[in-house]
């Protein structure tokens, strides 16, 4: 089975339990692998009982299905306080927040600015961010954006 019918079905099966497929990934090891999950909710944190829930369900299905015919470890977890913001809905969701965003060309002689995300346009394709040592604001287009994640302040 290719990798996006894996992937299409966990969607599903994680839909199916009441949330967002973040990220699935399956790292070969030598005597094992590893299939790492992630999920997410639009409308609130993820807590351990939430990835106990999805764990078990998804093993159950891999276990009825035969998917694997060697042995794995499944991990399922939330995207974490500094998720990666993958898409132009990631940075609509978390306007506001702090976030650090890596350029593929500098600004200013500049790749990697650190601030709150004051505005988002989805139409315009960018996003403005004001620095948080600065309080200078940067207008930054979603194709300058190399990585973008959210950043926890300590």
């Amino acid at each position: 089975m290719e990798k996006k019918e894996r992937e299409e079905i966990i969607r599903k099966l994680v839909k199916g339990e009441g949330f967002e497929l973040y990220a699935f990934r399956l790292y070969p090891g030598k005597k094992s692998a590893r299939l790492y999950i992630a999920i997410d909710h639009l409308e609130r944190k993820i807590d351990l009982s939430d990835c106990e829930r999805v764990s078990k369900r998804l093993g159950e299905y891999f276990d009825l299905e035969n998917w694997f015919d060697f042995p794995y470890t499944l991990e399922v977890s939330s995207p974490g306080v500094e998720r990666e913001l993958k898409t132009a809905e990631d940075y609509r969701r978390f306007a506001g927040e702090t976030v650090k965003i890596v350029l593929k060309e500098p600004l200013e002689k500049r790749s990697v600015f650190i601030g709150r995300l004051s505005k988002v346009s989805l139409e315009e394709r960018r996003v403005e961010i004001v620095e948080r040592d600065s309080t200078r604001a940067f207008t930054i287009g979603f194709d300058q954006i190399k990585k973008g994640n959210l950043y926890l302040e300590v």
